[in-house]
């Protein structure tokens, strides 16, 4: 518990719970209620300069945590050229479009992450068995 002064000296009071005392995680909410689908550096620059900002370490290991206590939903492949973006599980989407974009990018991921397995790249508009049938009808040199 934190405490301080009044304002006339003669007593100590609880602190007032301000931006600067507030956890990671409770910064990540915050963040991720305004704007739904950042990215781990997007978080990062768009971090309150009231808040203790976090060290890298530290915010990996909050995302992860929340993540895996199913708290957030993460999409993406977690590399540079398709970075993880991460939102908040529970909330009623405002826009529609956006819970659709969520499912298409979760669904792409998956289908992405079944061709790997098997060597293959799936474009976005074809299933795995589409990407099969394209992969075996190359001429054979």
């Amino acid at each position: 518990m934190l405490v301080e002064l009044t304002p006339d000296g003669a007593n100590y009071i609880a602190a007032r719970d301000n931006e600067a005392n507030a956890t990671p995680t409770d910064v990540v909410r915050q963040l991720l209620t305004t704007e739904p689908g950042l990215t781990f550096r997007e978080l990062l620059t768009r971090w309150p300069a009231e808040a203790t900002r976090p060290t890298v370490t530290t915010l990996h290991r909050c995302l992860t945590r929340m993540t895996d206590d199913g708290e957030l939903a993460r999409t993406g492949a977690g590399h540079r050229h398709e970075p993880y973006r991460y939102w908040l599980v529970g909330k009623a989407d405002s826009n529609n479009d956006l819970g659709e974009m969520k499912t298409e990018l979760c669904l792409a991921g998956r289908r992405n992450e079944s061709a790997d397995r098997v060597g293959r790249r799936v474009r976005p508009h074809e299933s795995l068995s589409e990407s099969r049938m394209r992969k075996s009808a190359r001429p054979v040199r």
